[in-house]
Formats: structure tokens, sequence, C-alpha cells
């Protein structure tokens, strides 16, 4: 499931719960947006962390081993997820 969707559920049902109910009924629009606000931001700021690794790795002649190490010693990723870092052509869209 999407953050886009998982939120807003995760809202209702806190309300229906009574965890912030009156605050999460008056100001559910805003908590929603900012929740989801603030996750794409930090997805984005590691995206752009990775992009960076990459470049400079590149251009200094590392090998596609080291720079699989860097991003998983920085970003504290798994091998898996490093290699989708360095296979991204998205990774240029927000940086």
């Amino acid at each position: 499931m999407s953050v886009e969707k998982a939120v807003p559920i995760a809202v209702d049902q806190c309300i229906e719960a009574g965890i912030l109910a009156e605050f999460l009924t008056e100001q559910k629009a805003e908590v929603v947006a900012m929740s989801i606000y603030q996750y794409n931001e930090e997805a984005i700021k590691r995206e752009c962390i990775a992009m960076g690794i990459i470049k400079t790795a590149r251009k200094y002649g590392a090998s596609e081993q080291d720079i699989l190490a860097q991003l998983m010693e920085e970003l504290d990723v798994d091998e898996t997820c490093a290699r989708e870092y360095l296979n991204s052509n998205r990774l240029t869209e927000h940086c």
C-alpha cells in the first residue's frame, strides 16, 4: 500500500480508537499532507545522497563493487537496495 493511501487510513484508525481524536478530526487534512510530505522528503534526500556518492565515485574511477559498498555504508542499506540506487535512472529527477 502506498503512503498516500496508508496515512489517511492510519489517521482514521487513530480517530476511531480515540487516539488524539479531537486534534486529528480538526486537523486531518494537514496531518495527512505533512506526513506524506515528510516521508517523501526523506526518500528524496536519500536519493540525492546516493546520486552524490555515485557521481563522485564514478568521477574517480571507482569500481561498481566499491560504489555498492559505499552506498551500503552511507545509506545503511543492503546490497539489493544499493544496486537499485546504482541502476536507477530516476535519481536525477529530484537532485
